[in-house]
């Protein structure tokens, strides 16, 4: 399990159990992991568990580095 499935199984307990201030800082954790390899990933991950921040955070972050993410396998095979 990578530290980003970790965070994200934890994002899910906290929604579960209405822990607010654990999701934000879940929140907060992956916006700093989000890198070119992941973040196909992670935007996919954080709008089927509805973490929006995240999922805003990693389109911003695809528009802004798009001519370098276009050609990776990741984003070929992005839902």
């Amino acid at each position: 399990m990578t530290d980003i499935d970790f965070i994200l199984e934890l994002y899910s307990v906290a929604d579960w159990y209405i822990m607010e201030s654990l999701k934000s800082l879940c929140s907060k954790s992956l916006m700093k992991l989000i890198n070119l390899k992941n973040v196909c990933y992670m935007a996919d991950e954080s709008y089927k568990r509805s973490i929006y921040d995240v999922k805003n955070k990693c389109v911003d972050f695809i528009l802004k580095h798009f001519g370098k993410i276009i050609g990776l396998d990741e984003f070929i095979e992005f839902p």
